[in-house]
Protein backbone atom coordinates (compact mmCIF):
# COMPACT_ATOMS: atom_id res chain seq x y z
CA UNK A 1 0.00 0.00 0.00
CA UNK A 2 2.41 2.62 -1.17
CA UNK A 3 1.33 6.20 -1.36
CA UNK A 4 1.28 7.35 -5.00
CA UNK A 5 4.11 9.78 -5.75
CA UNK A 6 6.33 8.56 -2.90
CA UNK A 7 9.33 6.32 -3.35
CA UNK A 8 11.21 4.47 -0.68
CA UNK A 9 14.68 2.94 -0.64
CA UNK A 10 17.58 3.66 -2.93
CA UNK A 11 16.42 5.94 -5.71
CA UNK A 12 18.68 5.88 -8.73
CA UNK A 13 18.24 8.44 -11.49
CA UNK A 14 17.18 7.10 -14.85
CA UNK A 15 20.13 6.57 -17.10
CA UNK A 16 20.41 8.95 -19.99
CA UNK A 17 22.94 8.97 -22.74
CA UNK A 18 26.43 8.68 -21.24
CA UNK A 19 28.46 11.84 -21.42
CA UNK A 20 31.71 11.42 -23.26
CA UNK A 21 34.01 13.80 -21.52
CA UNK A 22 37.37 14.42 -23.08
CA UNK A 23 39.97 14.99 -20.42
CA UNK A 24 43.14 16.71 -21.43
CA UNK A 25 46.32 15.49 -19.85
CA UNK A 26 48.14 18.28 -18.01
CA UNK A 27 51.48 19.26 -19.41
CA UNK A 28 54.53 17.86 -17.65
CA UNK A 29 56.07 21.31 -17.73
CA UNK A 30 53.05 23.08 -16.27
CA UNK A 31 52.60 26.63 -17.46
CA UNK A 32 56.14 26.78 -18.89
CA UNK A 33 55.01 25.13 -22.10
CA UNK A 34 55.60 27.08 -25.33
CA UNK A 35 52.24 26.13 -26.79
CA UNK A 36 50.31 28.04 -24.13
CA UNK A 37 47.71 30.34 -25.52
CA UNK A 38 48.21 33.00 -22.90
CA UNK A 39 48.30 36.59 -23.90
CA UNK A 40 51.30 38.79 -23.43
CA UNK A 41 49.47 40.93 -20.89
CA UNK A 42 48.70 37.87 -18.73
CA UNK A 43 52.33 36.80 -18.71
CA UNK A 44 53.41 40.36 -17.91
CA UNK A 45 50.94 40.46 -15.03
CA UNK A 46 52.33 37.19 -13.69
CA UNK A 47 55.87 38.51 -13.91
CA UNK A 48 54.85 41.71 -12.14
CA UNK A 49 53.19 39.70 -9.37
CA UNK A 50 56.35 37.59 -8.99
CA UNK A 51 58.52 40.70 -8.76
CA UNK A 52 56.16 42.23 -6.20
CA UNK A 53 56.31 39.04 -4.11
CA UNK A 54 60.11 39.00 -4.30
CA UNK A 55 60.26 42.64 -3.25
CA UNK A 56 57.92 41.97 -0.34
CA UNK A 57 60.02 38.98 0.74
CA UNK A 58 63.21 41.05 0.67
CA UNK A 59 61.54 43.73 2.80
CA UNK A 60 60.40 41.10 5.33
CA UNK A 61 63.93 39.64 5.49
CA UNK A 62 65.42 43.09 6.06
CA UNK A 63 62.85 43.83 8.76
CA UNK A 64 63.59 40.53 10.52
CA UNK A 65 67.33 41.17 10.39
CA UNK A 66 66.81 44.67 11.79
CA UNK A 67 64.91 43.23 14.76
CA UNK A 68 67.32 40.36 15.43
CA UNK A 69 70.55 39.93 13.50
CA UNK A 70 70.79 36.24 14.44
CA UNK A 71 67.37 35.28 13.15
CA UNK A 72 68.75 33.23 10.22
CA UNK A 73 71.68 31.59 12.00
CA UNK A 74 70.04 28.20 12.38
CA UNK A 75 73.18 26.08 11.98
CA UNK A 76 75.24 27.82 14.62
CA UNK A 77 72.40 27.61 17.16
CA UNK A 78 71.92 23.92 16.37
CA UNK A 79 75.64 23.26 16.68
CA UNK A 80 75.71 24.96 20.09
CA UNK A 81 72.77 22.81 21.24
CA UNK A 82 74.57 19.67 20.12
CA UNK A 83 77.75 20.68 21.97
CA UNK A 84 75.78 21.07 25.19
CA UNK A 85 74.48 17.51 24.88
Amino acid sequence: MAIPGRQYGLILPKKTQPLHRVLQKPSVFGSDSDDDETSVSESLQREAAKKQAMKQTKLEIQKALAEDSTVYEYDSVYDEMQKKK
